[in-house]
């Protein structure tokens, strides 16, 4: 050992001597090899004079630890104990460094976690401070980083330490001088921009770090930095930069990384956009699909990819694949965001449950205004649509109440001021609200003064307005406002496409709603789901029937109960409207001293030339009448206002059953029009005369008006009055009702409530009363009245089922008749 020390002495004296030979030589100074071999003695006898055996102990040590991992950890052992027996502040020093090397930082510190930092010499200082910093305690860190710049200042490693400890304590201001004094005495060196990067990585916004990075791993390749940059473009959802390190540094990155990026790509592409194509969404459907196949359940991405699909389901309108995705999620037994929550909400209220809807809707209120102090306008609007299909009409104005909107918000850049979205939403939300609670004359109002004194060119206020006089049979107008419109559309004119549509289909008109159908554009078609789903909708064959029964009470000279059945089944209609059906019909009326049964059964079709239509029918009686029969019934629409019609029927079903079963059959022409005032008042009147096989003519004149008298919310109030006169021939042979002369004034008025349900579901209360006054030639006048409750169902869109019972008082030939009675009726559409 002792000799190993005393070579390396040598080396160091050898290495002397040959630099202080080339010194001599530039100065032209020549020693002879005699005084430098003196010379070189001495200092090797004066090195060994000097060191002490701790220290020839110390640097075994230390040459030792150089010889592997093991060693270095034998060597860690042998200088503790040495510095336990000496206390040398070399040992503890050099003790430190092998810590250091090793790893073991928490060790280094406490070798003499005691010590005053002013004892320690610079490279405990800059060790000690490296480890303190490891070991996250960065206080005192920096105040040995600091203590090594103030005592020995030409170590760069004290003010470059100090800044990096500052950045890691949130010091930026401190970390930013140290790094300037540093690069005033050092330079802008390697380990300056190090950690000036680092400064800046701390401090820099995320945009603007990611651009750094970027432009960092195009001058020099790094994989970690490159993971690094990658980690961030994922979090600020930069997907070029993503695909870019993926092909750059493909094995850096799993599978896993480029489902992420996939699902990514998907999400990036129908974000935010509302007017996404359906090709669109039905691609990002099947990609999230092919994501979610190639995953285990335990995969995070498999929960997030089956959420956001659901999403696409929403926005497709696709009932059965949002709830496949809602019962993938239940069965995962994870809490389901906000977002799910309020898309399977969506799909609820589309579906016709806005009980159900309303209740989600309602539980993520009360999430935000609790997280937030206010409920999002975007949430808002949902539940004022689902309180409004619920027919909570009052909560639905409250929560309209609750929209603050300012007309005009900044751009991205906030140096442009904007027409605010949902300013013009809640507008038009409110006009909605009016239209539903009944008050239709104050939504046209309040359309009428937007385009009358704040936004007179606003083609969105004209087709509003005119849906609005369309739904209430102010067609002309309608037409007037929707091709105003168009004028302001500019090129795209899928809008006014759409609404000339659904006023065609208000109309009955079926030709110009094909026309406009056909002419759509593939982008049109797009948009335009509503008037295509309307369409196919109103074209559906069906099969309606009715059914009713009256029981005579008094008097009761009548064993059994008066029954009528009928029954249409309607082909689907061509596309310009037009239509086959089969007419079944019929009828049991009990008399004096029997029960007369009629049965019929016809073709007919119905052809739509609108304005004009036709109506054909033939049949045949299967029963008491059996001979052929044929209606013809004609209608002619003029204008909104006013409608013709002129029938005919030769042995037509309006013939007395008492009078058929005399072998007497009948022959009418009749005439009426109809003048309708908005969607307030109908009047109409008509004529008909009725010739009979045994030469009566029955000579008939009717009036009669409807009004909706009130509407509000759930209820409505319907009233109507009709006027009818009959003259007959006095014919002795007439077992049929024949009177001379008759008229007869009724009154009426309906009542209704609508209870929305869940499901589609939809029951209207009816409750009705008539009452009239009735005067038959040769007998006085006398009253007459009835009463019904009834239900009307809307089961989904293509069932509705309705029935009533009653009682009422007729009057024939003087005397009074009560019966109790029952309605159904059922349709289906197919």
């Amino acid at each position: 050992m002792r000799l190993r020390m005393l070579m390396r002495i040598s080396g160091i004296i050898n290495t002397i001597i040959n630099l202080t030979k080339l010194w001599m030589y530039f100065m032209e100074i020549k020693f002879n090899s005699l005084a430098l071999c003196l010379l070189s003695t001495t200092f090797l006898n004066t090195a060994l004079a000097n060191a002490s055996p701790i220290d020839i102990k110390r640097e075994e040590i230390v040459i030792f630890s150089r010889q592997g991992d093991s060693q270095l950890t034998q060597a860690i052992s042998q200088l503790s104990d040495l510095y336990k027996k000496t206390g040398d502040r070399k040992v503890r020093d050099d003790l430190i460094a092998l810590m250091m090397r090793k790893g073991e930082f928490k060790h280094a510190i406490n070798v003499c976690a005691d010590c005053n930092i002013n004892h320690f010499s610079e490279s405990e200082l800059e060790n000690l401070a490296k480890a303190y910093r490891n070991s996250k305690d960065f206080p005192k860190a920096l105040q040995l980083y600091r203590k090594l710049s103030q005592k020995y200042p030409n170590n760069p490693n004290g003010l470059l330490g100090s800044s990096l400890v500052e950045v890691e304590l949130s010091k930026y201001a401190d970390a930013k001088k140290h790094l300037t004094q540093y690069k005033s005495k050092f330079g802008a060196d390697n380990s300056y921009r190090e950690a000036s990067n680092y400064l800046l990585d701390h401090t820099e916004p995320n945009l603007l770090k990611l651009g750094r990075w970027h432009q960092q791993l195009q001058a020099e390749p790094n994989p970690e930095l490159a993971l690094k940059l990658y980690r961030l473009a994922t979090k600020l959802n930069v997907l070029p930069i993503q695909s870019e390190l993926v092909k750059r540094y493909p094995n850096l990155f799993s599978q896993k990384d480029l489902n992420w990026l996939e699902h990514g790509q998907v999400i990036s592409s129908i974000k935010g956009d509302d007017n996404l194509k359906m090709s669109g969404l039905k691609s990002g459907y099947m990609r999230l699909t092919n994501i979610i196949d190639s995953l285990e359940q335990d995969n995070p991405l498999y929960r997030q990819a089956v959420q956001d699909r659901m999403i696409l389901a929403n926005k497709m309108n696709n009932k059965a694949l949002v709830i496949k995705d809602y019962e993938i999620l239940k069965s995962l037994n994870q809490e389901m965001p906000n977002y799910v929550q309020e898309a399977y909400a969506d799909m609820l209220l589309k579906d016709g449950s806005p009980f159900k809807a309303l209740e989600i809707y309602q539980k993520l209120a009360e999430s935000e205004q609790a997280n937030n102090k206010h409920i999002s306008t975007a949430l808002l609007f949902k539940l004022i649509n689902a309180s409004s299909d619920a027919g909570y009409f009052e909560q639905a104005q409250i929560y309209q109440d609750q929209i603050k909107e300012s007309k005009q918000i900044w751009d991205f850049t906030r140096r442009t001021r904007l027409l605010n979205p949902n300013y013009e939403q809640a507008f038009y939300s409110q006009v909605n609200l009016h239209n539903w609670r009944g008050n239709k004359s104050k939504a046209v109002a309040v359309l009428e003064d937007r385009l009358t004194n704040l936004t007179p060119g606003d083609p969105w206020a004209m087709l509003a307005l005119s849906d609005l006089e369309s739904s209430r049979n102010n067609h002309d107008r309608a037409n007037v406002l929707v091709d105003k419109a168009s004028q302001f559309l500019g090129k795209d004119q899928a809008l006014y496409k759409h609404q000339s549509a659904n006023i065609a289909l208000n109309q009955g008109n079926f030709a110009k709603a094909y026309q406009i159908i056909e002419s759509y554009t593939a982008e049109e078609k797009e948009s335009a789901e509503a008037v295509l789903k309307r369409y196919d909708e109103a074209r559906r064959g069906g099969f309606t029937a009715s059914f009713g029964i009256s029981h005579q009470t008094a008097p009761s000279n009548k064993q059994s109960n008066e029954l009528s059945q009928e029954y249409y089944l309607n082909s689907a209609k061509t596309t310009e409207g037009h239509y086959a059906y089969v007419h079944y019909s019929e009828d049991k009326v009990p008399t004096e001293g029997e029960v007369l049964k009629q049965r019929r059964i016809g073709a007919g079709s119905y052809l739509n030339f609108f304005p004009f239509n036709l109506t054909l029918e033939a049949g045949k009686g299967i029963k008491l009448n059996e001979k052929g029969y044929v209606s013809v019934n004609s209608g002619y629409v003029l204008n909104e206002n006013w409608k013709f019609e002129l029938s005919g029927n030769i042995n037509g079903s309006s013939a007395p059953i008492k009078a058929i079963n005399q072998k007497v059959y009948t022959k009418d022409i009749g005439f009426g029009t109809t003048y309708t005032y908005r969607d307030l008042v109908q009047v109409g009147t008509g004529v008909n005369a009725m010739k009979f096989d045994d030469d009566n003519m029955r000579k008939s004149f009717y009036l009669w008006a409807s009004s909706q008298t009130f509407q509000h919310d759930r209820w409505a109030l319907n009233n109507g009055i009709r006027f009818d006169y009959q003259r007959n021939k006095n014919i002795a042979s007439a077992w049929y009702y024949n009177p001379d002369k008759s008229r007869n004034i009724e009154f009426s008025t309906d009542l209704s409530y609508r209870q929305p349900m869940n499901y589609g579901l939809v029951l209207t209360h009816h409750l009705k009363g008539l009452v009239g006054k009735y005067k038959q030639q040769n007998h006085k006048a006398e009253h007459s009245w009835a009463v019904s409750y009834g239900h009307d169902w809307r089961i989904t869109k293509k069932i509705n089922l309705s029935y009533e019972i009653g009682r009422k008082k007729n009057i024939y030939d003087g005397a009074a008749e009560f019966n109790n009675y029952g309605n159904v009726n059922f349709s289906y559409s197919f």
